[in-house]
């Protein structure tokens, strides 16, 4: 028997840096969009995405919300979660493709879901180069 829910379960906390650490962007598990069985061309959904732990040492995947529009991050580039997270278990439909023929069928997974993410902003300025140094 599987107990799903698509909201954040207050009584485990997770702080997600603390427990990850500084987060990578490694990039987002892109789903392509189907529209009575035949798929949408060029619109794609995430419905996840893989962020590497420094602290840990490696890649996890973290359940985005349904409603999560994909944006354009630099690979390798900081990030931060928006939010709160928390463990989840998520339904999700899978299509398997045998002799032509799409079968559509429901599955399920376990996950960390968080509200969001965005870039870390850099504060730092450019490195400007010495004027006292000459280029010869």
């Amino acid at each position: 028997m599987v107990f799903q829910t698509e909201k954040f379960n207050e009584v485990v906390k997770t702080n997600i840096g603390e427990t990850f650490g500084t987060l990578l962007f490694m990039g987002f598990q892109e789903q392509q969009v189907f529209e009575d069985n035949k798929p949408v061309d060029g619109k794609f959904t995430a419905s996840h995405v893989e962020l590497f732990s420094e602290k840990l040492g490696d890649s996890y995947e973290f359940k985005l919300p349904n409603d999560f529009e994909i944006i354009n991050i630099p690979l390798m580039a900081e990030v931060v979660v928006e939010g709160k997270g928390s463990p989840v278990i998520y339904s999700f439909t899978n299509r398997q493709t045998r002799n032509g023929q799409v079968t559509e069928f429901k599955d399920y997974g376990i996950s960390v879901k968080i509200e969001g993410l965005k870039t870390k902003t850099s504060q730092s300025q450019p490195v400007k180069p010495d004027p006292k140094i000459e280029n010869k």
